[in-house]
């Protein structure tokens, strides 16, 4: 086993893979689980795996050698179907049309070394960057302009550029964070209605209903969720309660989602 983690971004959580001597890719277990909001409780979460399915692998880490649970291919499928998650389904094919082509296309994935300049390699292969990467560098925007001064003046030079290098303007990238922000609001008075503070609503079933209004409204193209529960948590009062995030203070109607 290679010990080197890969390190792949899923809407802006960590998924860490390792390759085998075969160059078959491994997934670190907790991290699957926390994506598909399985709870973590050990080894006795992969209980219902079958042995050949997952195993322990010592992994080179930030905070030095550990030893992590890993599963491989037929085990991260297991855990998906175990999950009731809406976003299970959409995790799926990111691993199926994203991940898994871009290991098999050339036998590893490699990352970008630490020298060198993320903006820079973009900037370089634009021309060839997909919709849904494009996507994303507007959703970049949206996280620069929730910083703080200081590290928003660092970053604003670099977002500049890569903006130009795309023909993208900063009075576009703004007009779209309004909007997508008034229809947020359209979503909640057509599909909420104010409530108790003590009545709560599901952060996942609620973001699973704006989903569905956005793409029935809007477009394929859905924000993130963590788009999605930043501007949320603005508007509501969110707390952890038995493991799960929940919204305070408005009532969900389902059959209006």
């Amino acid at each position: 086993m290679n010990n080197n983690i890969i390190p792949f971004d899923y809407d802006g959580e960590n998924v860490r893979v390792v390759m085998d001597e075969s160059g078959d890719p491994w997934w670190v277990a907790k991290d699957v689980c926390s994506i598909l909001d399985i709870g973590w409780r050990g080894s006795e979460t992969l209980n219902p795996l079958d042995d050949d399915e997952w195993g322990s692998e010592k992994l080179d880490t930030p905070g030095g050698p550990q030893s992590l649970a890993i599963v491989n291919e037929p085990g991260l499928y297991t855990l998906i179907i175990r999950s009731n998650k809406p976003e299970a389904k959409r995790f799926k094919r990111w691993i199926t049309h994203e991940v898994l082509p871009s290991i098999r296309k050339t036998g590893q994935y490699t990352a970008l070394k630490p020298e060198a300049n993320p903006i820079e390699k973009m900037i370089q292969s634009h021309s060839g960057l997909r919709t849904g990467q494009r996507i994303r560098l507007l959703e970049l925007a949206y996280r620069i302009s929730g910083m703080d001064e200081a590290r928003r003046t660092r970053l604003l030079g670099d977002f500049n550029s890569l903006c130009s290098a795309f023909g993208i303007s900063i009075e576009e990238i703004h007009a779209r964070s309004y909007r997508d922000q008034e229809a947020l609001d359209n979503f909640f008075k057509e599909c909420t209605v104010p409530a108790e503070h003590t009545t709560r609503v599901r952060a996942m079933d609620l973001y699973a209903a704006f989903a569905r209004w956005w793409t029935r409204n809007i477009s394929n193209q859905v924000p993130t969720q963590r788009w999605f529960g930043r501007l949320t948590k603005e508007r509501f009062r969110s707390e952890k309660v038995g493991g799960r995030y929940w919204y305070f203070g408005l009532e969900f109607v389902e059959q209006s989602a």
